[in-house]
C-alpha cells in the first residue's frame, strides 16, 4: 500500500511538471515596431496640367516623384511626427493648404498625405499678338515661336491690340475698343473671364505690362490730356499716376525685380528711354 501511494505521487508530480512546462511560452518576447509608411497622394484637376508632376521631400531631406494623380511611399520611416513638402507645382496651379503637412507615423502603421491641386487654363511658350482682319478690325492670336499652330483667341470685331500675357499664362490683358473708346481689359486664354480694368472717356491704352508676380499692370493714358504712364491693380483697383509732364509717355515695361519700369518719353521723332521706380 505504501509503495502505491509513492508511485501515485510521484506519477502527480511528474504530470504537474510536464503540465507547467507545456503551459510556458518558450517563443521569444518580439520588439515593437519602431517605423512606419507615409503615403503621399496627389490629385490634380482643371487644365493644362504639368506633365512632369511634382516633387515631394521628406524632413527637408529625402525626396520621391510624385505624378499629378498618383501615389508614392516613404518606407521604413522611425515612428515619431515628419514634415512632408509638395514642390514643383506649375504657375497656373494652385494648391489647396498648406505646401508643407505634419504627419505622425505609427509603428507598422501606413499614414495617408492628401495634395489637391487645381490648374486653370494657360498659355505656356506661346506668343500672343494681333492681326488687321479682312473686316478691317483687330483681333487676338497666338502661335507657338516657329509660326505654328495659329489659333484665334479673341473676335469680338473690334479694335483689339497690344496683347500681354500674364506671368501665369493664364490671363491676357489688351487694349480693346469698348463702346467706341480704348480701355484696358483683362480675359481668361480660354476666352471667358472678359473683364475691363479702366473705364472713363478717355483713350487708355498702348502695349500694357504686367508685373512680375501679376499682381499690377502698367499702361499709358491720355486722361490727364497727353500721354503718361499708370498703374493699376490686376483686379482694376488703385489706378495710380507715375509720371507728370507734357512730353508724350508711353510703352512701360517693368524690370524682372518689379521695382522699376522703363518707358519711352519726348516728343514725336525724338523720344528717348527712361527708367523710373
Amino acid at each position: 500500500m505504501y509503495i502505491f501511494k509513492f508511485v501515485t505521487l510521484f506519477v502527480l508530480v511528474i504530470i504537474l511538471v510536464l503540465l507547467i512546462g507545456c503551459g510556458g511560452d518558450d517563443s521569444p518576447t518580439r520588439p515593437p515596431l519602431t517605423t512606419g509608411t507615409i503615403e503621399i497622394t496627389a490629385t490634380t484637376t482643371g487644365d493644362t496640367l504639368d506633365k512632369n508632376g511634382y516633387t515631394v521631400t521628406l524632413d527637408g531631406a529625402d525626396s520621391l516623384a510624385l505624378d499629378p494623380n498618383g501615389t508614392t511611399r516613404f518606407e521604413d520611416i522611425e515612428a515619431e511626427s515628419h514634415d512632408v513638402t509638395v514642390s514643383g507645382i506649375q504657375v497656373n496651379c494652385d494648391l489647396g493648404g498648406e505646401v508643407s503637412r505634419t504627419v505622425k507615423v505609427e509603428g507598422g502603421e501606413t499614414a495617408i498625405v492628401n495634395f489637391s491641386i487645381e490648374c486653370l487654363p494657360a498659355l505656356f511658350n506661346r506668343i500672343v499678338f494681333h492681326r488687321e482682319t479682312s473686316e478691317g478690325d483687330f483681333d487676338l492670336f497666338t502661335m507657338n515661336p516657329d509660326g505654328s499652330q495659329e489659333i484665334i483667341l479673341e473676335n469680338n470685331n473690334r479694335l483689339s491690340l497690344f496683347a500681354s500675357l500674364s506671368p501665369r499664362g493664364t490671363q491676357v490683358a489688351f487694349q480693346d475698343n469698348v463702346d467706341g473708346n480704348s480701355e484696358i481689359v483683362l480675359m481668361n486664354v480660354d476666352g471667358s473671364g472678359y473683364t475691363q480694368l479702366t473705364n472713363n472717356d478717355i483713350y487708355d491704352g498702348s502695349v500694357p505690362s504686367w508685373s512680375p508676380d501679376g499682381s499690377k499692370i502698367a499702361f499709358s493714358s491720355y486722361r490727364e490730356g497727353d500721354s503718361e504712364i499708370y498703374v493699376v491693380n490686376a483686379d482694376g483697383s488703385n489706378v495710380r499716376q507715375l509720371t507728370d509732364n507734357e512730353t508724350f509717355d508711353s510703352g512701360p515695361d517693368w524690370s524682372p525685380s518689379g521695382e522699376e519700369i522703363v518707358f519711352t518719353s519726348g516728343p514725336s521723332g525724338n523720344r528717348s528711354i527712361f527708367l523710373m521706380n
